[in-house]
């Protein structure tokens, strides 16, 4: 059982069919093995099923069910394992789409509004972009600290070892899009003619309780923040550790390293925009969380070491940063100010 995303080909690519629409491999495996026709002899017959299970190790029979899936933060261990994702490649997958929903998004508002019409079709496919970079997103989130795993038994013919870390150049690959894609100054930013056209249309009491004005950085945000849930889950950061005995060569350095560069660098030394505002200080609140939150001991060791370590570089990046905007400086004395008060209270609480 799968919860496959539709399989829309990006431009260049032969269209194909937008879902399976018959029995795969496992389908057909298990049928053989549950309805084919048995042996009279009980031992035969064992024998006749043992050659059927053993080919649980064809890449083709690979399965996982809900317990095994990924798709919320910080569940499970196998990034093949997860809902709304495709191809043997998900990674080269989700990156495509990104792709053609940034080229989409380009053209918006003339694809999707038609004379004598309100706008809700415009709202309703800016949010179907917002939905689908959500989860290109998750699924590409997920590569980063995971862990196949493999069930065959003990001298399986094809087993492989039960658990092997994703590669080193998958994690970085995986890091980069989520730079370009998701926390770079430029990642999902329309234009301001978009923008102001964003109108719901109006039915009765619609805007009672709430303005019905777009939530343009809620939205964004949102998305930035689920990223975040799974890159800073406490669990996923101490099996980057655990996993750094057995193979994992993307460490816990890196991936604080990386993440820190992603949201800070490109606007270090000029003005900063209010996306990257939000985003800059939704990650050092988390960071701050490690060593004063109240769930700070849900974090290994390392962990809160490597955000300590990540708070003072940061402020040390601000300190010396020159220049920018009103709104910048006001912004960095913010994140200076919120770094300086966590680390005096995990001082004081020793």
């Amino acid at each position: 059982m799968d919860y496959p995303e539709i399989n829309i080909p990006t431009a260049g690519r032969e269209r194909t069919s937008f879902y399976q629409k018959k029995p795969g491999p496992y389908d057909d495996w298990v049928v053989e093995y549950s309805y084919s026709d048995g042996l009279t002899d009980p031992a035969d017959e064992a024998e006749r099923l043992a050659a059927i299970a053993a080919h649980s190790t064809d890449p083709g029979l690979a399965y996982g069910n809900d317990a095994d899936d990924m798709r919320a933060p910080g569940k499970a261990i196998d990034p093949r394992v997860n809902v709304n994702d495709m191809s043997s490649d998900a990674i080269g997958y989700a990156e495509a789409r990104l792709a053609m929903l940034a080229d989409l998004l380009a053209n918006l508002r003339s694809r999707s509004t038609r004379s004598g019409e309100s706008y809700q079709e415009l709202v309703n496919s800016y949010l179907t972009l917002i939905s689908q970079l959500n989860r290109q997103v998750t699924t590409i989130t997920r590569y980063i600290g995971g862990l196949m795993v493999n069930r065959a038994m003990v001298d399986q013919a094809g087993a492989d070892t039960p658990y092997v870390p994703i590669d080193t150049e998958s994690q970085r690959r995986a890091m980069q899009i989520l730079t370009d894609r998701l926390f770079s100054p430029s990642a999902f930013v329309a234009s301001s003619d978009l923008y102001a056209h964003l109108q719901r249309q109006r039915r009765l009491f619609d805007f009672f309780s709430a303005t019905e004005d777009p939530k343009l950085h809620d939205w964004l945000l949102t998305v930035q923040k689920r990223a975040l849930d799974q890159l800073l889950h406490p669990t996923v950061l101490k099996r980057i550790t655990d996993t750094r005995l057995y193979g994992n060569g993307y460490a816990l350095t890196d991936l604080m390293e990386d993440l820190t560069d992603a949201i800070f660098d490109e606007d270090l030394r000029g003005d900063v925009g209010t996306f990257r505002q939000n985003l800059q200080l939704e990650y050092v609140n988390r960071l701050t969380q490690f060593i004063t939150g109240e769930n700070k001991d849900r974090y290994d060791y390392p962990s809160q070491s490597m955000a300590l370590y990540q708070l003072r570089q940061i402020r040390r990046m601000l300190d010396g940063k020159r220049g920018g905007n009103l709104e910048t400086r006001a912004h960095s004395e913010n994140i200076v100010f919120t770094i300086e008060a966590a680390l005096d209270t995990a001082a004081r609480r020793g």
